[in-house]
């Protein structure tokens, strides 16, 4: 029996077994088959199995090289993050350091000026007198209580 035969037969099992409302029959296709028949069709099933089994094994181990390449890729992915994190801690420690550094610079400029407004004060109450320069040398005298005493003749 060839396939074509074999095929065609098992299609008519199938329509009579739905026409009488019956369960479909179990394909033995053994039963028409000679011993020569037999032989080849188990050969050819066998082959069929080991063509199956060679794509399963194939298609695994494209799984596990898969499976290998992103586990490699998660590793690295996880090392990245990592790296990432380190670099935002360093750069959120250098802004931290950087707020502060530019508090106590705020803070040391507010103190200089205080210390320079206190240094003016000084100078100006040190370097400053009653008379002006223009006062020292214009020529007028201004009369003093001492002014006219120092005419001691001994008497």
């Amino acid at each position: 029996m060839t396939e074509d035969e074999l095929i065609r037969e098992i299609q008519l099992k199938k329509q009579l077994s739905e026409l009488d409302g019956s369960p479909v029959p179990e394909n033995d296709s053994s039963e028409s088959m000679t011993a020569e028949e037999l032989r080849s069709d188990n050969r050819f099933l066998i082959d069929q199995l080991k063509e199956a089994l060679e794509e399963n094994r194939r298609l695994k181990e494209d799984i596990s090289e898969i499976k290998r390449d992103l586990k490699e890729s998660n590793r690295r992915a996880d090392e990245e993050a990592a790296g990432r994190k380190r670099l935002f801690d360093k750069l959120e420690k250098f802004m931290d350091d950087q707020k502060s550094a530019s508090d106590k610079y705020r803070e040391l400029e507010r103190k200089y000026e205080t210390l320079q407004g206190r240094y003016d004060l000084l100078c100006a109450a040190h370097y400053g007198g009653s008379k002006t320069c223009s006062d020292k040398y214009s020529g007028q005298k201004n009369e003093g209580i001492n002014d006219g005493r120092d005419d001691f003749d001994g008497d």
